[in-house]
């Protein structure tokens, strides 16, 4: 280039993204700029990481100092009650004895007066027994009375600690994912039905007592009652006999929310049309159930805030124009990070409240696959998996995600679909490559990797997981349409 920089005098190098000629002074300069703005981002997150862990601490604090004390209210309202329980007991037992003796006499006065003899008005033995009788009945119902206020006492501060414990889960998950569960998972057979439905998504409620699973256009149900898998009579049916792409109770509810092929999204009876009338790809939720993401053909995540009526308000919209098509996404509720992947990259953004659909970082080198599902482990984890491949991403120094092997998380084995991943008890369902069998992991997060707790043989098309890990749903398409629920032991 012949051109001079008029700002600089000296000689064009290069034209930016804007049209605009720059020389080696330009260059400079923009690289200065950005090497500042780093600097401040890093020393930001820095910053930020500092006060959360503060936060942490604080919480955690707070939390044991209330145990503490419901713990030593409680041990001392529990020694008050045992001394006092003890002291009636003891006075019981007396009293016992006296009306023992007293119903001898009793008996001595009706024998007296089947004999044809007859009481004085000075006579007041039998008065006298019957009126110990009347007290002695008195203070049985007061003994109960007290007795149950203490456990009722009792069951309050369990309760309120129990409360306190809950509320401080949600507010400092990261602390309860240290906790270690050392003993091995292990499942036992439940129940299993057979029935003509092909089943593309599977799904159980809340409770652990109402599976979903979706055929075509139309969601069915089954009841999990008394070892057996009763049919339930009513379902839901896609009125324009859509297609349904995605199928999710809710976390905090029995509502179901599905999506189809044209950009529906149903919740419960309600139903909007999202995305512009583009299909559905995957849908997700916050862990109350008051915003949902959704995902669509269009390349856009669509952000819905929970209102009355099952009215859905839309309040933002995240594009993906790096995408090619969507194909997944994830939202972790503790870095308010949600991750969308597509055929052949994944995205992060932050959706905190001060920075709603802000891009974070863009990785790409995912072999293609329409497959790709995205799955979050912790705050500085998550994987994706593929047809046949497992990628896992951990956050560097710097706050940002990088590759790692998968054999640093799994085990030394060749895995294919399906998979089935529950975020917050880290179970891990899925399928060997190379036997017919499903391996059972859950991710220890001392040892940041997956443990094998059991393997389960067959092939299966769909897998599902219950709450807390309590149940385990197998479908077997081959298998005459098998579906068998398995039960932690």
């Amino acid at each position: 280039m012949n051109s001079v920089c008029k700002d600089h005098q000296q000689q064009i190098e290069s034209i930016n993204e804007q049209g605009k000629p720059m020389c080696r002074i330009c260059h400079q300069q923009v690289n200065e700029i950005v090497q500042e703005y780093q600097g401040k981002k890093k020393s930001l997150l820095q910053k930020n990481e500092v006060d959360t862990l503060e936060k942490l601490r604080q919480a955690k604090k707070k939390m044991l100092e209330v145990q503490e004390n419901l713990q030593i209210s409680m041990n001392s309202h529990i020694e008050t009650v045992t001394k006092k329980r003890e002291q009636l007991l003891s006075y019981f037992a007396e009293q016992q004895r006296k009306v023992e003796d007293y119903q001898d006499q009793e008996q001595n006065f009706v024998k007296f007066k089947q004999n044809g003899n007859s009481f004085t008005k000075d006579d007041t033995t039998l008065h006298q027994i019957q009126e110990e009788k009347k007290n002695i009945l008195e203070l049985e119902k007061a003994f109960q009375a007290m007795l149950q206020k203490a456990i009722n006492d009792y069951q309050f501060s369990t309760g309120l600690q129990q409360q306190n414990l809950q509320q401080n889960q949600q507010q400092n998950q990261q602390q309860i994912q240290l906790q270690e569960v050392r003993q091995k998972i292990q499942y036992q057979i439940f129940a299993s039905i057979m029935d003509k439905s092909n089943v593309d998504f599977i799904t159980i409620n809340k409770d652990n007592n109402i599976i979903a699973y979706s055929e075509s256009f139309e969601i069915h149900f089954l009841k999990i009652q008394d070892h057996t898998l009763q049919k339930m009579k009513q379902n839901i049916e896609d009125d324009d006999m859509e297609l349904m792409t995605c199928v999710k109770f809710a976390k905090t509810s029995d509502d179901i929310y599905y999506g189809t092929d044209n950009g529906k999204d149903g919740k419960n009876k309600k139903q909007i049309k999202t995305h512009n009338g583009k299909g559905i790809v995957d849908l997700t939720l916050s862990d109350d159930d008051s915003k949902l993401f959704c995902a669509g053909d269009d390349k856009t995540i669509e952000i819905y805030l929970k209102k009355q009526n099952y009215d859905l308000e839309k309040v933002s919209t995240i594009e993906n124009k790096e995408f090619g098509q969507m194909s997944s996404i994830a939202f972790n509720p503790i870095s308010s990070e949600l991750i969308s992947s597509s055929f052949s990259k994944v995205q992060i953004w932050n959706i905190s409240d001060d920075n709603q659909g802000q891009s974070k970082q863009i990785i790409e080198g995912l072999e293609p696959d329409k497959n790709n599902k995205v799955y979050f482990i912790d705050h500085e984890i998550f994987f994706v998996t593929s047809s046949n491949q497992i990628y896992f991403f951990k956050k560097n120094e710097e706050q940002a995600y990088v590759k790692v092997e998968a054999s640093t998380f799994l085990e030394n084995q060749i895995y294919q679909l399906p998979i089935c991943y529950d975020t917050d008890i880290k179970i891990l369902l899925i399928q060997k490559k190379e036997s017919k069998e499903i391996d059972v992991m859950r991710f220890n997060q001392n040892e940041k990797k997956f443990v094998h707790q059991m393997s389960i043989a067959g092939e299966y098309n769909k897998l599902g997981i219950g709450q807390n890990g309590e149940y385990i749903l197998l479908y077997n398409k081959a298998d005459v349409n098998l579906l068998t629920v398995m039960k932690l032991e």
